[in-house]
């Protein structure tokens, strides 16, 4: 369980480095690339004017601009974070007035069915439990409404996971939940499946140590059970980087001294409905 302390705490990370973590938001792009297509195969009736939208874990507004272009009467964009907030509203959104809130999913400062769509693209990873963050989305969301939401899922950072696990026992990488998990949770909140969809995403990194930058950048590594406090011994992290270029080798048949490695993210895209009844 993530508490609110814990879930203050990755958002300042994410906000004291808007700036990287807009610049090393590949992943992000992609899942929030897949939402916006999905969005666009709702029913005809949701790509008309007159309807609300909101981007719940806005970050740095990156997708709240394109939500921008779109047909929508309210836009409200929403994150934990006053700084990413602050970042945000520094884009260009046209003639659409936003509406900035800084809240917490887990009790969204907003009113019951008050919104058509929201969107939410790999923010509900850091609202455990899941099923609290659901809830509250089904609250707020018309009935009739629709949730597209991006997550990661079990088997994320693999390579990462098992290069460690080859070193000590200690927990170097974030546990996600299962596929299976998400969509309980998202079913007994009560709502309908329009489409789910998991796929391995596979990217590409110079280094490892570029890896662990990244996901610094990404808040993806405040692993909040780890035991060991601080910066890894050095030779801990050269046992380590050995390991994951000798999975990268297995993998891809390439020389072990490459430093060039990938990491695989287990993305889980899905399209939700609240029932009218």
């Amino acid at each position: 369980m993530l508490t609110l302390k814990n879930r203050e705490k990755i958002a300042n990370t994410f906000g004291q480095s808007c700036l990287s973590y807009d610049k090393n938001a590949r992943l992000q792009r992609f899942s929030g690339a897949l939402l916006c297509q999905y969005l666009g195969q709702l029913p005809h009736q949701v790509n008309d004017a007159g309807l609300s939208i909101l981007d719940l874990g806005c970050g740095t507004g990156y997708f709240t601009e394109k939500l921008a272009q779109q047909r929508f009467t309210a836009i409200t964009a929403l994150d934990l974070s006053s700084d990413m907030i602050a970042f945000a509203k520094q884009r260009d959104y046209g003639d659409n007035a936003i509406q900035w809130v800084k809240g917490d999913a887990h009790a969204l400062p907003m009113s019951s069915a008050s919104n058509d769509i929201i969107f939410s693209n790999l923010v509900l990873q850091w609202t455990q439990p899941l099923s609290v963050a659901l809830s509250e989305v089904y609250r707020v969301l018309k009935p009739g409404g629709h949730l597209i939401f991006s997550t990661l899922v079990d088997g994320t950072l693999a390579e990462l996971k098992n290069a460690w696990a080859n070193v000590d026992d200690d927990k170097h990488v974030i546990d996600y939940l299962s596929r299976e998990q998400v969509e309980s949770a998202w079913q007994q909140v009560g709502f309908d499946s329009r489409f789910a969809h998991k796929e391995a995403v596979e990217l590409p990194y110079p280094s490892v140590r570029h890896l662990a930058r990244e996901l610094k950048h990404l808040g993806a590594s405040l692993v909040k059970d780890k035991r060991q406090k601080g910066l890894v011994g050095k030779e801990k992290w050269k046992r380590m980087t050995t390991h994951y270029r000798a999975i990268e080798a297995g993998k891809t048949q390439t020389n072990p001294a490459s430093e060039q490695i990938h990491a695989t993210y287990q993305l889980y895209t899905a399209c939700l409905t609240k029932p009218t009844s």
